[in-house]
């Protein structure tokens, strides 16, 4: 039988809230002082010459809040996942279905703290101005095909998780304190669940692929990563509709089509992200592993 990670995961993650507990009751600071020309969509390009300062800090802002928003989203679909998967728990092994409840907890955890920072910093203007929270029709589908496959969730998920951890190396070299503001503390927290969420979803998937229907959590796969890239296009779109409300429909379309290739073929953090999950891929071997290869792609 293939080695998991169950026991070690639950070992290291007895005490995980205390770190999320200190994160949300201390103070929010973050604002146009911490602007990094470097993290911002199109950095380096024609495009992004072509702006003024004003216009550079709006893309800053807005992307920043499409990321959270985006993990706001994808943990509360993880989540949902394991509440339909949960009559298959008396299936499994006892730690099989102690590590699948223990990381919906985080999960729910991780995105309190994402919304928490969202609202709490005015430079976002979250209250008004949302990227995921008012897609109603969005998630509707995405509830739709997790409902229907809850176990598709899985290895999309550790996706997202290898995303985190190296979205969070890539701002720690802008950010060297992790304590220097508000983001890059809540994603030095976020990225040490996230390493062991990596393998774990791995392991989860191995645990309950064959219980939960291949064929249905194969084609609900496919599925949940078509609209993936759907929900791109739409927070990309958003972005851009945000950060420059006086560009065309037509401008913004553009701009939309460039935002959505540079954020999964030209920054660093997607492209080592594809490179981490491949990486498990091959050390982990998943079930149907080369059928669901093309999750990272």
């Amino acid at each position: 039988m293939r080695q998991t990670i169950y026991s070690t995961y639950l070992h290291h993650q007895e005490n995980f809230r205390d770190k999320w507990h200190e994160f949300m009751s201390g103070p929010m600071h973050f604002d146009s002082a911490h602007f990094v020309p470097e993290l911002t969509p199109l950095f380096g390009t024609d495009e992004y010459n072509s702006l003024t300062p004003e216009q550079r800090h709006k893309l800053f802002f807005e992307y920043l809040k499409l990321v959270g928003e985006a993990l706001v989203l994808f943990e509360q679909i993880l989540v949902y996942g394991v509440r339909f998967l949960e009559q298959d728990f008396k299936k499994i092994s006892p730690e099989a279905s102690a590590s699948l409840k223990q990381f919906a907890f985080e999960e729910l955890y991780h995105s309190q703290g994402f919304r928490h920072f969202l609202h709490s910093n005015s430079v976002f203007n979250w209250d008004h101005q949302k990227i995921y929270a008012d897609s109603r029709r969005l998630k509707n589908s995405i509830a739709w095909i997790v409902k229907k496959a809850p176990a598709c969730v899985f290895l999309p998920g550790a996706k997202l998780e290898a995303f985190t951890l190296s979205y969070y190396r890539m701002i720690k070299k802008y950010y060297p304190d992790n304590r220097q503001n508000s983001w890059i503390h809540l994603n030095h927290i976020h990225q040490v669940d996230e390493s062991f969420h990596l393998p774990l979803e791995f392991d989860l998937h191995d645990s309950i692929f064959d219980k939960a229907g291949p064929l249905k959590t194969f084609f609900g796969t496919i599925g949940f990563v078509l609209i993936m890239q759907i929900a791109l296009i739409i927070g990309s779109y958003k972005v851009i509709h945000y950060a420059f409300p006086e560009y065309s429909f037509i401008k913004k379309i553009r701009w939309m089509m460039k935002m959505a290739r540079w954020a999964v073929r030209t920054t660093p953090a997607y492209q080592e992200a594809r490179a981490m999950t491949k990486s498990q891929f091959e050390k982990k071997k998943p079930k149907w592993g080369k059928v669901l290869s093309f999750i990272y792609w």
